[in-house]
């Protein structure tokens, strides 16, 4: 098997120590980032106003922040791809939008609007809001469904109330339905491998988005498996974490990890440690993916 890595450039108990958010009527919280913002999704117990289920409420809360705020479901573990509820104000008046990513550009309303704003403030300098959501659309081929599997959200903050670039963003995993991820097992004794980019200098060379360069790492599993593991043996992966340099993460956006067939790998003469150019458009056998991390991703755990 050959692996083929694509870099994009470019707790409880203090979770419910917010007005807005009573343990009550929000059966979970997630941090997701340490003393600053959470995030609390409904459950099949406290959905909103349906007894049936029919939808799902999401909010936020964010310390030191005045402007607009976003959660987002879906995408490859980026903006692409992504639905996004973004709540913020327009003359005076707080509003929620739904709003969707197709590519790497700012996410346009969509032509339905689904969202209901329960409550939105901002308090000593704090922002908190709450929105209710269908928990099944009647325009399925245009939302995520908000089912009881882990998936990839994101949330963004913007500069000021007039939707525009983020000023931070981030992503994380959790299930909306059945709740937030349990407590990480310990795997320190498990092998490990390593997969870095070798020294490469990031800058647009061909065709492509010269403002979002890709590179494309290839790698030998054979070469990176550890010490007295065989490549030709089925093994399971329990962990991914991403490994980036002080002095250059800022500039990273997203990672993919993706699957290249043997064959695949001949047809491309392709090579251990071998670094690829603009190749935002992966190889054929190359597709596979899987593993994708964006900015503010942590450690995702496949074992349980």
């Amino acid at each position: 098997m050959w692996l083929l890595a694509s870099l994009f450039t470019a707790v409880a108990g203090t979770c419910f120590d917010h007005g807005s958010f009573s343990q009550e009527h929000w059966p979970f919280c997630q941090e997701l980032q340490s003393g600053m913002m959470y995030m609390y999704p409904g459950s099949n117990k406290y959905f909103g106003p349906s007894a049936d289920g029919d939808f799902m409420k999401l909010g936020l809360h964010v310390d030191s922040h005045s402007g607009w705020s976003a959660l987002a479901v879906g995408g490859n573990g980026g903006m692409k791809g992504a639905q996004q509820f973004v709540v913020r104000q327009e003359g005076g008046q707080w509003i929620a939008e739904e709003r969707y990513s197709a590519d790497y550009v700012k996410p346009e309303l969509q032509e339905t609007q689904e969202i209901v704003l329960m409550f939105a403030d901002e308090v000593n300098g704090s922002t908190s809001w709450g929105v209710l959501l269908p928990t099944r659309s009647c325009l399925a081929g245009e939302r995520y469904a908000m089912e009881d599997v882990g998936m990839f959200m994101h949330w963004a903050l913007g500069y000021s109330h007039d939707f525009s670039y983020h000023k931070s963003r981030g992503q994380f995993h959790t299930n909306l339905v059945g709740g937030p991820p349990a407590a990480a097992p310990d795997m320190s004794s498990f092998p490990s491998s390593t997969m870095t980019m070798p020294d490469v200098l990031v800058e647009h060379q061909g065709e492509g988005d010269s403002r979002n360069p890709y590179l494309c790492g290839i790698f030998d599993m054979a070469e990176v498996l550890p010490s007295g593991l065989n490549s030709s043996d089925k093994h399971h992966v329990a962990k991914f974490a991403p490994v980036l340099a002080t002095a250059s993460a800022k500039y990273v956006h997203h990672m993919i990890l993706f699957e290249c067939s043997d064959e695949a790998a001949a047809a491309n003469n392709l090579t251990h440690q071998q670094v690829i150019y603009d190749c935002e458009r992966m190889l054929m056998g190359c597709q596979t993916s899987k593993w994708p991390w964006a900015v503010g991703g942590g450690r995702s755990d496949l074992a349980r």
